[in-house]
């Protein structure tokens, strides 16, 4: 959906022979009509072309109503010179201006090349493009970030707001400069007279008995075209010392935990692309970035139908399939940011001279390694990916970094020793409960063989079982044990040294 810029949603037709599907794509379902031959049924096929000739521009091509860009013709025009994803398609939206409100009245943000973008149907497909504000904030490097968001889940804009309340309490203004500073951020829902207004009512109208026992009861998730306007933040490819990207994980990682006692906020997806930087008084600043998928601690399950977390980097817990969902926890982002520094250095080389990207022209100190072991973790299915990290926590195999990172590679080896004794201190806990209910025998009724068969009877096991800490794995999995492998000897403030319990 992303390939076509700013889409709300995108028709399509199937033609095979002489029979038509009209086929409707959004960002929470994909529709498909009942078949449509056009040669026996021409009266129908005149009402359809009809149809959509009476759309309007905004429901015909998927672009935000009108009052969203100023003057979205030109984007319509042009259209078809971005249809291949080429180094020209990332100007995409260059020169279109967003109309945007807030408190103090109308303003306009002039958005530039699209800096990044997910790709997909289904889902937020998040656009980030550079844009300037001469009107709000002049001088200041400026991103717009645009995300089609579930109407059920807490805004990015919301926590940050949390958060910069939870620092006016604690005094803690240092976490200010490792968290995105938003500056303004706008929702644009469906209208009910638009597509997708009209879908989702009638989608949300109808019972158990329209869909099939193989699909079940569908409920379509409805969207918001969110946007928001953020400080510009820089990617860990623009870093050229390994010391800086070593500054910009021990960051992180404290302000992580400082968002998990404080406003309570548990971010649920670390990834690579989440952890970015900036500089503050000539410092480089870690910074922990796009809370879309974060949750309040005492929220229970996930805040969207749709997958929760970023595959290479997601806790093994949460690989598996089970009945009842996993409960991210604390350590699940913990772990998830022992795989970001795995595969920072494990899966990637740092130039003295940066690297143009082709495509987006950006410079990059940052590369992939052609010759990684975890090369292909972007691209492996749940069960894949889980079957390597068991062989990477489960086996004798030598933990790969790239020579470049090599001053990392014991760092990051203390850390996975860490990580598997907490495992295995899991593994022993569930054995001794095993063992312990094994132990327990029953009273029975007698018969004929109760003395060849019988054992003695207890209603406890006959070893006391301590309570297992699943949160810290033991309490061998935590954040000041995650902060001692990677920062011992090392010159880093440690901003936030005793966490509120571990």
């Amino acid at each position: 959906m992303s390939d076509g810029g700013l889409r709300n949603h995108s028709f399509g037709n199937l033609i095979c022979d002489d029979r038509l599907q009209l086929m409707y794509y959004d960002h929470s379902c994909i529709a498909v009509a009942k078949p449509l031959n056009m040669r026996a049924d021409r009266r129908m096929l005149m009402l359809y072309l009809v149809c959509l000739h009476k759309l309007s521009l905004s429901d015909r091509s998927g672009l935000p109503r009108t009052g969203i860009l100023e003057n979205p013709k030109p984007y319509l025009e042009n259209y078809s010179d971005y249809v291949i994803v080429n180094e020209d398609w990332y100007n995409i939206l260059s020169g279109q201006v967003l109309l945007l409100e807030d408190q103090t009245g109308p303003f306009e943000v002039t958005l530039g090349r699209v800096i990044d973008r997910q790709t997909g149907i289904i889902g937020r497909c998040t656009f980030i493009v550079n844009a300037t504000c001469t009107m709000r904030w002049p001088g200041i490097e400026l991103i717009v970030k645009i995300t089609w968001s579930p109407t059920s889940r807490t805004s990015e804009a919301d926590f940050i707001r949390s958060v910069r309340e939870a620092v006016s309490t604690t005094g803690a203004d240092w976490v200010l400069d490792h968290v995105p500073n938003i500056l303004h951020s706008q929702d644009f829902p469906h209208l009910q007279n638009e597509v997708g207004g009209r879908l989702a009512a009638f989608l949300n109208t109808l019972n158990e008995d329209h869909w099939t026992k193989d699909l079940g009861a569908f409920k379509y998730e409805e969207r918001v075209m969110r946007v928001s306007v953020h400080e510009k933040l820089y990617k860990l490819s623009e870093l050229n010392t390994v010391r800086n990207h070593a500054q910009v994980f021990f960051d992180v990682v404290q302000v992580h935990r400082w968002l998990y006692d404080h406003p309570r906020i548990l971010h649920r997806d670390i990834s690579l692309g989440n952890i970015m930087w900036r500089r503050r008084r000539a410092r480089i600043c870690g910074v922990l970035n796009d809370f879309d998928l974060s949750s309040f601690r005492d929220t229970r399950g996930p805040s969207s139908k749709q997958r929760t977390g970023t595959r290479p980097f997601m806790s093994r817990d949460l690989h598996r399939k089970t009945v009842v969902p996993t409960r991210h926890l604390y350590r699940h982002d913990l772990e998830s940011l022992f795989y970001v520094l795995l595969l920072l250095a494990g899966a990637h080389r740092l130039e003295n001279d940066p690297v143009v990207d082709s495509i987006t022209q950006e410079k990059c100190y940052l590369v992939g390694d052609e010759n990684s072991p975890y090369r292909d973790w972007l691209s492996l299915d749940d069960a894949s990916i889980l079957r390597e990290k068991d062989a990477l926590l489960e086996s004798r195999r030598p933990l790969y970094t790239h020579p470049s990172f090599q001053v990392l590679n014991s760092r990051i080896g203390k850390a996975r020793v860490s990580l598997l004794e907490g495992f295995n201190a899991q593994r022993v806990h569930i054995a001794l409960l095993l063992r312990a209910e094994a132990d327990i025998v029953e009273p029975q009724a007698p018969s004929a063989e109760d003395d060849f068969w019988s054992v003695p009877s207890t209603s406890q096991p006959a070893v006391q079982i301590s309570a297992f800490d699943d949160e810290t794995l033991g309490e061998k999995w935590t954040y000041t044990g995650l902060l001692d492998c990677i920062g011992a000897g090392l010159p880093f403030e440690r901003m936030y040294p005793v966490p509120r319990s571990e």
